[in-house]
């Protein structure tokens, strides 16, 4: 049978190779090659600090029990702080279960004006049946583009 055997360069350490075993597969023979680099190099990395955390304000929390997931997952859905359940997403799944059948591209249609004090949103939703696939309806005047596409929706 086909053995194979990989062969890792270290461009950043003067472009050192280590080769690795004979392996059955090509992923098992690269990891291999990646073991015998890691190996050459395990008394240098043995004296490194261990890694931290890009993000400082995330630390390492005790696990949450079950009865305390369980309080959790209550919570959030009481206080509706799941942030990507927009009024824009809602909307789109109402439109949905309206139209029995998943939306296609056009056919929620946000439109932005720019006005001295602010921004307006109008949505249009052509999935919708007879008339009402026809009509707008206009969010509050908001801070942002953003937000005033999410007034229209609601």
């Amino acid at each position: 049978g086909n053995q194979y055997q990989a062969i890792v360069k270290l461009n950043c350490i003067q472009g050192q190779e280590y080769a690795g075993h004979l392996c059955i597969n090509q992923m098992e023979a690269e990891k291999s090659a990646a073991q015998q680099a890691v190996a050459a190099f395990a008394p240098q990395l043995a004296t490194l600090p261990p890694p931290l955390s890009k993000d400082p304000a995330r630390k390492k929390k005790a696990p949450l029990t079950p009865q305390q997931l369980a309080e959790k997952k209550a919570r959030q859905a009481e206080e509706g702080d799941n942030p990507a359940i927009t009024p824009k997403t809602k909307l789109n799944t109402l439109v949905m279960k309206i139209a029995k059948r998943y939306l296609q591209k056009g056919e929620t249609v946000y439109e932005c004006k720019k006005y001295a004090s602010g921004y307006q949103a109008t949505v249009k939703l052509a999935a919708l049946p007879g008339e009402w696939g026809n009509r707008a309806w206009a969010g509050h005047l908001c801070s942002t583009k953003q937000k005033a596409e999410q007034s229209a929706a609601e």
